[in-house]
């Protein structure tokens, strides 16, 4: 038994959303320096405990300790204050702010230590001696200011009254000394730093009242001096009293307090700071370079830097390795181990079972919003976990079938668009699995949107069933037979706020349209059809929206939606990315179904072992090339590789033609 002290430990958590049980009785403990694996099927609890953790959600019942005292997080401030952080799937940067602002943001250094750091030089107080000089001249020369025009007004006019130029000089300077006083009050009595936020705006309205006041006072000397003047009628001078001049000084004064009272963020310290803590995680970038202009892997990067700015005790790290290559995956792993090293303790959610056992400690498995076990990662083999993870015995992974290949249904000949890709050519058969490999950047992407008419092509041509077409948008594709699962399911592939019956029936709506109606009835059957068909579990209706749905279930939501079209040509782009391994099964299954019934299927994978599993034959792109084509009796992890990094491919592998 373990006699450590864990940093974070949770016992009997549960956590309910109206009819639905998200978690019940979930147990967890995480420990200092481990990488401890979060698993389980899309909807078995995983993203609901961690946000529990994170503060999001607070659970209906159970216990949250952290170093064995029990604690009610409430918000998510109060998790990063205990030492939590998450990395999540996506990186929430802001792309046209530099690596040091985005790892610092909303804690910037600042000359008034807005980031927990006193400035140099600045008094115990928290109160800085030019700050009160100023702040009392201010108030000196508002008096004045006050002063000095009446009596100017009054020995010109020879009257008492105010006139206008008197009220507004008066408001003015009453509204200004006001501003001044609780400026010092504020710096000197309360200590602080900042004028409040009512208080700067005061200041910024007063100016504008000393500057009509001042126009005004030219009114008046006009007036004033045209009565007096010796000059001939008509000809009359204008002049600002010093009284006026006096207001107009102390209003700019005003303002420049109001400037020099606000933190000034110390760009120079920020850089070095983050530079120090890139270089202390081994990661090569600079501070001030864009996040717009950086690679996945490196605003992975950014985000660990960020969580361990805070001094993060917990980094949570939600899929991080989704979008990542097999050599951003090595690099994003030696962060991870030096992390473990330094003492941090690492939730690592992962579906990619090939990493989890590469880089994690141990390993707790949930199922339907329970935990089902917590073993040591050398105490499990995969097939055990897989078990553990879907409840019943996974016989294949990747239940390939034989399928007799039938004629040519798509062949794309010489296709190009300038500086994306070249000279692409192959073709996909009725009944077969064509992989495409390679590495990111490789313009996997890119070629299958060009062939549905997302993008547009500047050269080759595009053959449906030996007849050539011209696709130049979706709408052509789906109408010569072709269908397109993108690799972002969430901004390109669904509606997130629409229900799980529009999003199925999206392309179908010219056919379920009467009189510019849609016939709710017909929209609802043919949902249910193939809903049904994908096995979209999990849902209280058709009606429920989409964007509340597992992983895995929006994967199958978009599957069913071009399969509603009836599709001869299916273009799969990462169809098992961020799902589950039991619903990964299920994809592969519905797959090979779908071969046997004639389609050809063209799907683009990062994994290789999808690749070798399920592909009849495997084409390998390279920066924007084809490469080679590998035949699935031949190809092997390492021949996709070599061909992929543009090294020479033996002979025996390359299908001719």
């Amino acid at each position: 038994m373990d006699e450590r002290v864990p940093i974070l430990q949770l016992e009997g958590i549960s956590k309910s959303f109206a009819a639905i049980h998200a978690l019940d009785g979930v147990d967890l403990s995480i420990y200092p320096g481990e990488v401890h694996a979060l698993m389980g099927e899309n909807g078995a609890g995983k993203s609901t405990l961690m946000r529990i953790v994170a503060g999001v959600h607070a659970p209906d019942s159970g216990d949250i300790r952290f170093d064995g005292a029990r604690v009610d997080l409430r918000t998510p401030a109060e998790s990063q204050a205990r030492g939590v952080a998450i990395i999540y799937q996506e990186p929430t940067l802001f792309p046209d702010l530099t690596v040091a602002e985005n790892v610092m943001m909303g804690r910037q250094p600042t000359a008034e230590g807005a980031a927990g750091t006193r400035a140099a030089g600045a008094p115990a107080g928290g109160v800085r001696q030019v700050e009160i000089i100023v702040t009392a001249a201010l108030a000196a020369l508002m008096l004045l200011g006050v002063v000095l025009p009446w009596v100017t007004v009054h020995r010109a006019s020879g009257v008492s009254t105010l006139n206008g130029f008197g009220a507004t000089t008066y408001l003015a300077g009453i509204v200004t000394i006001l501003c001044a006083a609780a400026l010092v009050a504020s710096t000197v009595m309360r200590g602080r730093r900042r004028a409040p936020v009512w208080l700067q705006g005061l200041l910024c309205a007063a100016p504008a009242l000393l500057a009509l006041g001042a126009a005004m006072r030219v009114s008046s000397s006009v007036d004033v001096r045209a009565a007096k003047s010796p000059l001939a009628p008509g000809a009359t001078t204008a002049t600002i009293g010093g009284g006026s001049l006096l207001v107009v000084l102390a209003g700019l004064l005003a303002l420049a307090t109001l400037l020099w009272a606000r933190p000034r963020i110390l760009g120079r310290a920020m850089n070095r700071d983050v530079q120090r803590l890139c270089d202390s995680l081994g990661v090569r970038l600079d501070g001030r370079s864009k996040i717009r202009g950086l690679s996945v892997a490196d605003q992975q990067s950014v985000e660990v830097a960020k969580a361990l700015s805070t001094n993060a005790r917990i980094l949570i790290m939600d899929e991080p390795t989704a979008a990542l290559s097999l050599n951003e995956v090595k690099d994003l792993f030696r962060i991870v181990r030096r992390l473990r090293e330094n003492g941090v303790a690492i939730v690592f959610i992962s579906h990619r079972l090939d990493e989890v056992f590469a880089i994690s400690d141990r390993v707790t498995i949930l199922r339907d919003g329970r935990t089902i076990a917590t073993r040591p990662i050398a105490a499990i083999n995969r097939d055990e976990l897989i078990q553990l993870m879907v409840g019943r015995p996974l016989d294949a992974l990747f239940p390939k079938q034989e399928v007799p290949i039938g004629d040519v249904a798509l062949r794309v000949r010489g296709l190009a668009r300038k500086g994306i890709f070249a000279d692409i050519g192959f073709e996909v058969r009725c009944g077969e699995i064509v992989g495409l490999s390679g590495l990111i950047g490789a313009r996997r992407t890119e070629v299958a949107r060009a062939i549905f008419g997302i993008d547009a092509l500047d050269a080759g041509t595009v053959e449906v069933k030996g007849r050539a077409v011209r696709i130049s948008s979706p709408r052509d594709a789906i109408a010569h037979g072709l269908a397109y699962v993108p690799e972002d399911r969430q901004q390109e592939g669904l509606v997130l706020p629409m229900s799980i019956a529009q999003n199925i029936t999206m392309p179908l709506l010219r056919e379920l349209t009467r009189a510019g109606f849609v016939q709710a009835r017909r929209e609802r059957a043919l949902a249910s059809e193939y809903g049904a068909k994908l096995q979209v579990r999990g849902v209280r209706s058709l009606a429920q929206r989409v964007g509340a749905l597992s992983g895995g279930n929006q994967q199958k939501v978009v599957l069913a939606k071009w399969l509603a079209t009836k599709p001869e040509i299916l273009i799969l782009d990462e169809p098992t990315r961020g799902i589950d391994v039991g619903t990964k099964a299920e994809v592969h299954r519905l797959m090979s179904e779908l071969a046997g019934q004639g389609l050809a299927i063209l799907m683009i994978s990062s994994e290789l072992p999808e690749i070798l599993g399920m592909s009849d034959r495997v084409l390998v792109m390279r920066e924007g090339r084809l490469t080679t084509t590998i035949d699935r009796a031949q190809a092997t992890q390492e021949a996709i590789m070599r061909a992929a990094t543009g090294q020479e491919t033996p002979p025996e592998l390359v299908i001719a033609g």
